[in-house]
């Protein structure tokens, strides 16, 4: 029994030996004490720093339109979304009130010329004349008035955007804004946005906007900063700025709601990195020889992802992006390599 005793013993000392020798050899070299974090390489490219405010879209002309005086509507030509010409007709009130502004004006108008020979001879006084003649300019005045607002023609080519009026509806020039048709040019859309005073000096006319609509979640949109207003609204303390925006296609409409960017300033094909790399505006970590090396940097155009880099950093280098707390200067690190589109 004793014989085979010692060798069982000598041969589990052996297999424990080789196991412990197995398991040192499995432990990556590099990552015993190093941090683990994420790095990205330096790249070339396109850095732009913007404000993003949202808006509704109008026509680059929207107009009301409706006859000066009050008079029934006779016809109405168009329909809601019928394309236009610059002079065309629209709609044609009734002929009552030129009628009887034509009647009046013949009757006062007999009246004035009489008068006019009495007062050249004298016969009545100044005050008197002028008063008939003031009333002869007056009605003179209401019959050119109701022969301009017969017909309704379009002031410039456009799209009907609705049609408010009815045939044979009393028309009350006295409402105020309320037309009988909208007319509006699409050719191209303009975008108000209300501007807070933090950022209204930043942002100067000729300025790139980028747009972004929900019904073309797609596709961006580019314009320009139109009109920058200069005086603050009471009510809300805010700017109003106008963005113009080309639509050749007919692409966009009247009143779609709009995320814009505007493009504060921009640097094209330098040297970036991305934002969460810079500590402080002036430093970074680069990886290099498994190791993180402290680097001082100075920074461009910062946007919300990518940070210009005008000095420190070289294209192809490898700046830590996560994991820098606790990171210092030399510290040993095991990094995998963040991927971006």
């Amino acid at each position: 029994m004793k014989k085979w005793i010692l060798p069982l013993i000598i041969a589990a000392i052996l297999l424990t030996g080789c196991s412990r020798e197995k398991k040192g050899k499995e432990e990556p070299i590099h990552s015993k004490g190093a941090l683990r974090v994420l790095v990205s390489p330096v790249k070339k490219g396109n850095v732009g720093a913007y404000i993003k405010y949202s808006g509704i879209t109008k026509g680059i002309k929207e107009i009301s339109l409706g006859p000066g005086i009050s008079t029934f509507i006779d016809r109405i030509y168009v329909v809601e979304g019928q394309r236009v010409s610059r002079g065309q007709l629209v709609a044609r009130l009734s002929v009552e009130q030129l009628n009887q502004a034509k009647a009046n004006l013949n009757m006062v108008k007999d009246n004035y010329e009489r008068m006019k020979k009495l007062h050249e001879q004298g016969s009545i006084p100044d005050a008197q004349f002028e008063q008939v003649k003031a009333a002869y300019q007056n009605a003179k005045a209401l019959y050119e008035s109701a022969s301009k607002n017969i017909e309704l023609r379009a002031p410039f080519s456009g799209i009907i955007g609705s049609v408010i009026g009815n045939e044979g509806e009393f028309y009350n020039a006295m409402m105020g804004g309320r037309g009988i048709v909208t007319l509006i040019d699409l050719s191209s859309v303009r975008l108000e946005l209300e501007v807070s005073d933090r950022d209204i000096t930043k942002v100067i006319r000729g300025m790139t906007v980028n747009i972004s609509f929900d019904s073309y979640p797609d596709t961006l949109f580019s314009g320009i900063v139109n009109r920058v207003d200069q005086i603050a609204d009471p009510r809300s303390g805010t700017y109003t700025v106008e963005v113009k925006i080309s639509n050749p296609k007919m692409k966009l409409k009247s009143g779609m709601y709009a995320d814009a960017m505007i493009i504060i300033e921009s640097a094209d094909s330098v040297v970036t990195v991305p934002l969460n790399a810079v500590l402080g505006d002036s430093l970074v970590f680069v990886a290099k020889d498994r190791k993180a090396l402290s680097r001082k940097i100075v920074i461009g155009v910062k946007s919300e992802d990518l940070v210009e880099i005008e000095e420190g950093l070289s294209e192809g280098e490898l700046v830590v992006t996560s994991g820098t707390i606790g990171l210092f200067d030399g510290a040993p690190i095991s990094y995998s390599v963040e991927t971006t589109d």
